[in-house]
Protein backbone atom coordinates (compact mmCIF):
# COMPACT_ATOMS: atom_id res chain seq x y z
CA UNK A 1 0.00 0.00 0.00
CA UNK A 2 1.30 3.40 -0.99
CA UNK A 3 1.42 6.44 1.78
CA UNK A 4 0.48 10.06 0.72
CA UNK A 5 1.19 12.73 2.53
CA UNK A 6 -1.17 16.01 1.78
CA UNK A 7 -0.26 19.50 3.07
CA UNK A 8 -4.02 21.02 2.47
CA UNK A 9 -4.17 25.06 2.11
CA UNK A 10 -7.08 27.18 0.55
CA UNK A 11 -5.22 27.44 -2.48
CA UNK A 12 -3.15 24.83 -3.45
CA UNK A 13 -2.06 22.17 -1.93
CA UNK A 14 1.40 20.12 -1.69
CA UNK A 15 1.22 16.51 -2.18
CA UNK A 16 3.98 13.50 -1.53
CA UNK A 17 3.76 9.61 -2.58
CA UNK A 18 5.63 7.10 -1.12
CA UNK A 19 5.46 3.64 -3.07
CA UNK A 20 5.42 0.23 -1.22
CA UNK A 21 9.44 -0.07 -1.06
CA UNK A 22 9.38 3.48 0.87
CA UNK A 23 10.32 5.28 -2.42
CA UNK A 24 9.31 8.57 -3.31
CA UNK A 25 6.80 8.03 -6.32
CA UNK A 26 5.79 11.59 -6.73
CA UNK A 27 6.00 14.88 -5.19
CA UNK A 28 3.84 17.22 -6.69
CA UNK A 29 1.59 21.02 -6.13
CA UNK A 30 -2.35 21.01 -7.00
CA UNK A 31 -4.77 23.07 -7.02
CA UNK A 32 -7.05 22.64 -3.84
CA UNK A 33 -10.10 21.46 -6.07
CA UNK A 34 -11.92 18.15 -6.00
CA UNK A 35 -11.77 17.50 -10.14
CA UNK A 36 -7.58 18.79 -9.91
CA UNK A 37 -7.29 16.35 -7.00
CA UNK A 38 -9.29 13.26 -8.32
CA UNK A 39 -7.17 13.53 -11.99
CA UNK A 40 -4.28 12.87 -9.78
CA UNK A 41 -5.69 10.58 -6.62
CA UNK A 42 -8.63 8.66 -7.65
CA UNK A 43 -7.21 6.44 -9.96
CA UNK A 44 -4.64 5.34 -7.83
CA UNK A 45 -4.85 1.78 -5.26
CA UNK A 46 -5.58 2.29 -1.95
CA UNK A 47 -3.10 4.20 -0.36
CA UNK A 48 -2.94 5.32 3.11
CA UNK A 49 -3.27 9.35 3.40
CA UNK A 50 -2.46 11.35 6.14
CA UNK A 51 -3.55 15.50 6.04
CA UNK A 52 -3.31 18.47 8.14
CA UNK A 53 -6.11 19.72 10.24
CA UNK A 54 -7.18 23.17 8.12
CA UNK A 55 -10.35 24.45 6.98
CA UNK A 56 -9.92 22.36 3.95
CA UNK A 57 -9.21 19.39 4.82
CA UNK A 58 -12.67 17.66 6.20
CA UNK A 59 -14.54 18.08 2.20
CA UNK A 60 -10.55 16.65 0.57
CA UNK A 61 -10.44 14.04 3.60
CA UNK A 62 -14.47 13.08 2.39
CA UNK A 63 -13.24 13.24 -1.51
CA UNK A 64 -10.46 11.11 -0.76
CA UNK A 65 -12.40 8.39 1.43
CA UNK A 66 -14.85 8.01 -1.65
CA UNK A 67 -12.11 7.37 -3.67
CA UNK A 68 -11.18 4.47 -1.77
CA UNK A 69 -8.57 5.24 0.68
CA UNK A 70 -7.69 5.19 3.95
CA UNK A 71 -7.53 8.71 5.52
CA UNK A 72 -5.95 10.45 8.68
CA UNK A 73 -6.60 14.16 9.63
CA UNK A 74 -3.19 15.03 12.06
CA UNK A 75 -3.82 18.14 14.29
CA UNK A 76 -0.96 20.98 13.20
CA UNK A 77 -0.16 21.56 17.03
CA UNK A 78 0.79 18.00 17.79
CA UNK A 79 4.81 19.11 17.50
CA UNK A 80 5.88 15.39 17.95
CA UNK A 81 4.29 14.44 14.96
CA UNK A 82 7.04 16.90 13.11
CA UNK A 83 10.12 14.83 15.02
CA UNK A 84 10.74 18.28 16.60
CA UNK A 85 9.60 20.87 19.23
CA UNK A 86 10.28 24.00 17.25
CA UNK A 87 9.46 23.83 13.95
CA UNK A 88 12.08 26.71 12.66
CA UNK A 89 11.78 25.55 9.25
CA UNK A 90 8.39 25.12 7.88
CA UNK A 91 7.58 24.82 3.73
CA UNK A 92 4.78 23.16 2.41
CA UNK A 93 7.03 20.36 0.80
CA UNK A 94 8.58 19.31 4.07
CA UNK A 95 5.23 19.02 5.98
CA UNK A 96 3.51 16.62 2.98
CA UNK A 97 6.89 14.86 3.58
CA UNK A 98 6.53 14.74 7.49
CA UNK A 99 2.55 13.58 6.99
CA UNK A 100 3.89 10.84 4.36
CA UNK A 101 6.76 9.36 6.78
CA UNK A 102 4.25 9.44 9.62
CA UNK A 103 1.84 7.20 7.86
CA UNK A 104 4.57 4.71 6.97
CA UNK A 105 5.74 4.60 10.42
CA UNK A 106 1.65 3.86 11.73
CA UNK A 107 1.94 0.23 11.65
CA UNK A 108 5.53 0.27 13.38
CA UNK A 109 3.21 2.58 16.25
CA UNK A 110 0.65 0.33 16.61
CA UNK A 111 3.01 -2.84 17.12
CA UNK A 112 4.71 -0.77 19.87
CA UNK A 113 1.69 -0.36 21.79
CA UNK A 114 1.17 -3.95 21.99
CA UNK A 115 4.73 -4.68 23.12
CA UNK A 116 3.64 -1.65 25.49
CA UNK A 117 1.40 -3.10 26.75
CA UNK A 118 3.36 -6.74 27.44
CA UNK A 119 6.10 -4.64 29.02
CA UNK A 120 3.75 -3.62 31.53
CA UNK A 121 1.80 -7.14 31.97
CA UNK A 122 5.67 -8.28 32.81
CA UNK A 123 6.03 -5.37 35.13
CA UNK A 124 3.37 -6.10 36.70
CA UNK A 125 4.16 -10.12 37.33
CA UNK A 126 7.66 -8.94 39.05
CA UNK A 127 6.18 -6.43 41.14
CA UNK A 128 3.84 -9.26 42.22
CA UNK A 129 6.67 -11.89 42.73
CA UNK A 130 8.75 -9.65 44.65
CA UNK A 131 5.79 -8.85 47.01
CA UNK A 132 5.43 -12.48 47.89
CA UNK A 133 8.85 -13.21 48.40
CA UNK A 134 10.82 -12.49 51.54
CA UNK A 135 14.33 -12.00 49.78
CA UNK A 136 12.91 -9.42 46.91
CA UNK A 137 11.00 -7.64 49.37
CA UNK A 138 13.92 -7.08 51.10
CA UNK A 139 16.14 -6.20 48.56
CA UNK A 140 13.45 -3.42 46.93
CA UNK A 141 14.07 -1.85 50.69
CA UNK A 142 17.02 -0.27 49.20
CA UNK A 143 17.43 2.90 47.57
CA UNK A 144 16.52 2.83 44.12
CA UNK A 145 16.16 -0.60 43.76
CA UNK A 146 12.72 -2.21 42.26
CA UNK A 147 11.31 -5.34 41.01
CA UNK A 148 13.09 -5.46 38.20
CA UNK A 149 16.76 -4.88 39.67
CA UNK A 150 15.91 -7.02 42.55
CA UNK A 151 15.06 -9.84 40.58
CA UNK A 152 18.11 -9.86 37.93
CA UNK A 153 20.30 -9.27 41.10
CA UNK A 154 18.90 -12.67 43.13
CA UNK A 155 18.73 -14.83 40.09
CA UNK A 156 22.51 -13.99 39.43
CA UNK A 157 23.81 -13.86 42.52
CA UNK A 158 21.44 -16.82 43.91
CA UNK A 159 22.78 -17.57 47.56
CA UNK A 160 24.63 -14.83 48.98
CA UNK A 161 26.03 -16.64 51.52
CA UNK A 162 28.40 -17.99 49.25
CA UNK A 163 30.62 -14.49 48.91
CA UNK A 164 32.58 -13.92 51.88
CA UNK A 165 31.48 -10.40 51.82
CA UNK A 166 29.98 -7.06 49.29
CA UNK A 167 33.37 -6.34 47.81
CA UNK A 168 34.05 -10.00 46.52
CA UNK A 169 30.46 -9.15 45.23
CA UNK A 170 31.49 -6.72 43.26
CA UNK A 171 34.51 -8.87 42.04
CA UNK A 172 32.38 -11.08 40.56
CA UNK A 173 29.94 -8.85 38.74
CA UNK A 174 33.34 -6.85 37.35
CA UNK A 175 32.52 -3.77 39.43
CA UNK A 176 36.35 -3.61 40.32
CA UNK A 177 38.72 -1.95 38.74
CA UNK A 178 41.33 -3.27 36.48
CA UNK A 179 44.84 -3.35 37.45
CA UNK A 180 48.22 -3.50 35.75
CA UNK A 181 50.86 -3.28 37.89
CA UNK A 182 54.78 -4.39 37.66
CA UNK A 183 57.87 -3.58 40.51
CA UNK A 184 56.76 -0.68 42.29
CA UNK A 185 54.27 0.62 39.40
CA UNK A 186 50.96 0.73 40.13
CA UNK A 187 47.99 1.59 37.47
CA UNK A 188 44.60 0.91 38.05
CA UNK A 189 42.33 1.58 34.81
CA UNK A 190 38.30 0.88 34.66
CA UNK A 191 36.36 -1.58 36.01
CA UNK A 192 36.86 -4.83 35.25
CA UNK A 193 33.21 -5.73 33.87
CA UNK A 194 33.44 -9.40 34.04
CA UNK A 195 30.47 -11.44 35.60
CA UNK A 196 27.15 -10.61 34.32
CA UNK A 197 26.41 -7.18 32.46
CA UNK A 198 22.68 -6.79 32.40
CA UNK A 199 22.85 -7.16 36.80
CA UNK A 200 25.86 -4.79 36.27
CA UNK A 201 24.29 -2.31 34.40
CA UNK A 202 20.78 -1.97 36.73
CA UNK A 203 23.35 -1.84 40.08
CA UNK A 204 24.88 1.45 38.42
CA UNK A 205 21.74 3.10 37.44
CA UNK A 206 20.43 2.42 40.30
CA UNK A 207 23.69 3.83 42.05
CA UNK A 208 23.69 7.00 39.79
CA UNK A 209 20.30 8.29 41.30
CA UNK A 210 21.18 8.07 44.56
CA UNK A 211 22.62 11.91 44.30
CA UNK A 212 19.61 13.06 43.02
CA UNK A 213 17.45 12.53 45.89
CA UNK A 214 16.49 15.96 47.21
CA UNK A 215 14.90 14.44 50.64
CA UNK A 216 15.57 12.41 52.83
CA UNK A 217 13.90 8.68 52.11
CA UNK A 218 10.99 7.41 53.26
CA UNK A 219 11.17 5.01 56.54
CA UNK A 220 10.15 1.81 55.89
CA UNK A 221 11.41 -2.23 56.47
CA UNK A 222 14.95 -2.34 55.87
CA UNK A 223 15.50 1.46 57.18
CA UNK A 224 19.09 1.37 58.27
CA UNK A 225 19.92 0.30 54.71
CA UNK A 226 17.94 3.35 53.38
CA UNK A 227 20.17 5.54 55.94
CA UNK A 228 22.91 3.97 54.48
CA UNK A 229 23.24 5.28 50.67
CA UNK A 230 23.55 8.89 51.95
CA UNK A 231 26.74 8.59 54.05
CA UNK A 232 28.18 6.25 50.98
CA UNK A 233 27.71 8.79 48.33
CA UNK A 234 28.79 11.70 50.53
CA UNK A 235 32.51 10.97 50.69
CA UNK A 236 35.16 12.87 48.49
CA UNK A 237 35.53 11.27 45.47
CA UNK A 238 38.78 8.80 44.77
CA UNK A 239 40.94 9.16 41.60
CA UNK A 240 39.67 5.81 40.50
CA UNK A 241 36.20 7.56 40.40
CA UNK A 242 36.88 8.93 37.32
CA UNK A 243 35.66 5.62 35.96
CA UNK A 244 31.35 6.51 35.48
CA UNK A 245 31.16 2.36 36.70
CA UNK A 246 32.61 3.09 39.78
CA UNK A 247 29.68 4.65 41.84
CA UNK A 248 27.89 1.39 41.69
CA UNK A 249 30.93 -0.18 43.77
CA UNK A 250 29.61 1.25 47.49
CA UNK A 251 26.09 0.93 47.12
CA UNK A 252 26.15 -2.89 46.06
CA UNK A 253 26.88 -3.54 49.88
CA UNK A 254 23.56 -2.40 50.28
CA UNK A 255 21.78 -5.14 48.33
CA UNK A 256 24.50 -7.99 49.48
CA UNK A 257 23.12 -6.86 52.85
CA UNK A 258 19.90 -7.49 52.12
CA UNK A 259 20.20 -10.55 50.57
CA UNK A 260 21.94 -12.01 53.14
CA UNK A 261 19.71 -10.98 56.21
CA UNK A 262 16.35 -12.85 54.26
CA UNK A 263 18.60 -15.99 54.33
Amino acid sequence: MENIGIDVHKRDSQVCILGEGGEVVLEQRVRTQRERLGELLSKRPKARVLLEASTESEWVARCLEGWGHEVVVADPNFAPMYATRSRRVKTDKRDARTFRLKAEVAPLLSLLLHLNEQIAFLDGMLERVARRDEQLARLCTVPHVGPVTACAFASVVDDPKRFSGPHQLEAYLGLVPSERSSGEKQHRGPITKTGNSRVRCLLIQAALSLPRVGKPLRPGPGGPLRGSSRSATSRSPSPVRKSPDVPARRPIGEPWWAANLSG
